[in-house]
């Protein structure tokens, strides 16, 4: 499925102190999506990161993750490959398995706080 177009709602949202990003997913602007969990994690939050760069902001502001991942056998690779993006303390964080609409590993949503 191709994610190219418009689609009906924004990469990040402000509400007051808070950024709510929404769900990416590994999928290049060339239309291609790496191969395995670790390299479509790190896709995912270089995206995400470049998305919160706009408000001056990195990922060491989330607050919150939710993670849905298609396979749980991808769960242990997916958090080795998460901990080299964040520094402690770690955001709250949710992880699910889904069936998504896209042909992709996992998708990432988190909400970032501009409050020190």
């Amino acid at each position: 499925m191709m994610l190219t177009g418009t689609l009906p709602f924004p990469k990040v949202r402000k509400s007051g102190d808070l950024y709510f990003v929404s769900g990416e997913v590994p999928i290049t602007a060339e239309d291609t999506t790496p191969a395995g969990i670790e390299a479509q994690t790190h896709l995912v939050f270089s995206k995400i990161a470049g998305s919160l760069k706009e408000y001056n902001l990195t990922l060491d502001d989330a607050v919150s993750v939710n993670v849905y991942l298609t396979d749980k056998k991808d769960f242990k690779a997916f958090n080795e490959a998460y901990v080299k993006h964040f520094n402690a303390p770690y955001p709250a964080r949710t992880t699910v398995c889904v069936e998504l609409l896209v042909d992709v590993l996992l998708e990432i949503n988190l909400i970032a706080s501009a409050v020190k």
